[in-house]
């Protein structure tokens, strides 16, 4: 099984803390601040609801934090596949019946 990224997406900063939106990656508060193959350079905020009884920041923010940015570095290196394009009119398609259900 082969992995890739749609070329039509770009690798930005723009794009990589646009999808932090209300999500995970929101809720740790980081932001890209530099993304290229192999890449990621981010700078984050520790919150109070983040620490731990301690005081300390919690290891599961922090691994929580390197598993995303491992991740998005990841991404940046994977081989890029284009869009598939949708089917002509010339194309040929093929559909499935449903089986009947009648005697």
């Amino acid at each position: 099984m082969t992995v890739t990224r749609p070329a039509d997406k770009p690798i930005n900063v723009e794009r990589f803390n646009d999808a932090g939106d209300g999500n995970h990656h929101g809720w740790l508060g980081f932001t890209v601040t530099e993304i290229d193959t192999g890449l990621v350079v981010a700078e984050r905020t520790v919150r109070g609801d983040q620490l731990n009884p301690g005081a300390g920041l919690h290891g599961g923010v922090s691994a929580s934090f390197a598993d995303s940015l491992s991740g998005y570095g990841t991404f940046t290196c994977l081989p890029t596949m284009p869009r598939a394009s949708p089917p002509s009119a010339s194309t040929p398609t093929t559909s499935a019946k449903p089986p009947s259900t009648t005697p």
